[in-house]
């Protein structure tokens, strides 16, 4: 059985709609409400969460338009804030810390980061907050991104950006 761990600070999601294949998330109402659905399945501990990651996909239609412009990094930080009170704000920082000073994460978050990590397909992991991923048979790193993955996820059609370096 596949699982697909998933944590995230923005809400910068692709277009996408698979509710109607999927998840019981998608019957939230809102955004605060998915968000909050998602944050009730994660165990902070571990950093450990069931979830199909496509919840993630329908969110983005309801909150930027597909013809609107890439949002910048302070609208998805003010977007976060207006929809979620400071507690849970400080809930999600802490969760993708996992010990590491979360203001790092939290004023590093891009969009293209987040488009690139839905680009590939394994071996995403948030280290030290760098997301480290390999892809034919060599390791790339990119600065932290919005969400990550443990395990396999759909390849999504998306354009191949050029913030990537290379680790030798």
């Amino acid at each position: 059985m596949n699982k697909f761990f998933l944590i995230f600070i923005s809400i910068t999601i692709s277009t996408g709609s698979f509710c109607q294949e999927n998840n019981s998330l998608c019957a939230s109402e809102n955004l605060k409400d998915a968000v909050m659905d998602i944050l009730r399945n994660l165990d902070s501990n571990n950093l450990e969460a069931f979830s199909e990651p496509s919840i993630l996909l329908e969110l983005y239609n309801k909150i930027i338009p597909k013809d609107s412009n890439e949002p910048t990094n302070d609208q998805l930080r003010l977007f976060i804030e207006d929809k979620m009170n400071e507690q849970q704000i400080d809930e999600l920082k802490s969760i993708i810390s996992g010990g590491i000073e979360h203001d790092i994460f939290w004023e590093n978050i891009t969009y293209e980061e987040f488009l690139y990590e839905l680009k590939y397909k394994d071996g995403f992991k948030l280290i030290n907050g760098y997301l480290y991923f390999s892809q034919d048979q060599k390791l790339f790193r990119i600065n932290v991104s919005a969400i990550f993955f443990k395990g396999k996820y759909q390849i999504m059609e998306l354009n191949q950006l050029s913030n990537q370096q290379e680790i030798r």
